[in-house]
């Protein structure tokens, strides 16, 4: 998994929004994707919500291990007028792991190259502008077992360090299961050694993106 940039946004759920040029109806979905496999499922399940359109088109990009993945179509309108400004619009808006789909009901007048890039992109502007974002930070699932006696000072000193606690249990010692952001761990493990006199147990498990 890319680890270099240790955080990035998205949009935290789907988002809609609709322009009219020259009674050509066009509809923006945002959603928010991991995977490329799932864009055929997104695309199957607009059809079903919008069908009868005239085009379909689209863009995404998701983080991979090798950078950004792009992937872009026109779906039938001229090479260059949707796909691409599309893609161009999640660009520049800075956010990644996320799909963009506009479907295009045909009004009855040709709009030209200009007009068509034109409506494209006003109207992924405007979805976006409507969206909820989320700030996405790459973390280590960890599971820390301590003593009673340093309950209190992981309370208070070293819970802030996680980003999510997912359960703490308490047995013969207290066990926390939860996420630390990557950026994080060498302080966090440097303060809850010194603080149990290196008696601190921490199991190292999954490492992923997990929501602010």
């Amino acid at each position: 998994m890319e680890t270099r940039t240790c955080s990035f946004r998205s949009i935290s759920a789907c988002s809609e929004a609709e322009t009219v040029e020259k009674k050509s109806r066009f509809i923006c979905r945002l959603v928010p994707i991991d995977d490329p496999f799932q864009t055929e499922d997104v695309l199957l399940r607009i059809r079903h919500d919008y069908p009868g359109a005239r085009h379909y088109c689209w863009a995404c990009l998701i983080r991979s291990e090798n950078g950004l993945l792009e992937r872009y179509s026109d779906d039938g309108e001229p090479s260059g007028t949707a796909g691409l400004p599309i893609l161009a619009v999640l660009k520049n808006s800075g956010l990644q792991n996320l799909m963009a789909v506009v479907v295009r009901y045909f009004g009855g007048t040709l709009l030209g190259t200009g007009g068509l890039v034109r409506a494209y992109t006003q109207t992924v502007q405007l979805a976006l502008s409507q969206a909820d974002m989320v700030d996405y930070i790459y973390c280590r699932r960890l599971r820390i077992e301590i003593d009673y006696n340093l309950y209190g000072y992981f309370e208070k000193n070293l819970r802030p360090y996680m980003l999510i606690v997912n359960d703490s249990r308490f047995t013969t010692s207290v066990t926390i299961d939860g996420w630390l952001p990557v950026e994080k761990q060498p302080a966090f493990e440097q303060e809850i050694m010194e603080a149990s006199g290196g008696k601190a147990v921490i199991e190292y498990m999954e490492q992923a993106f997990m929501p602010d």
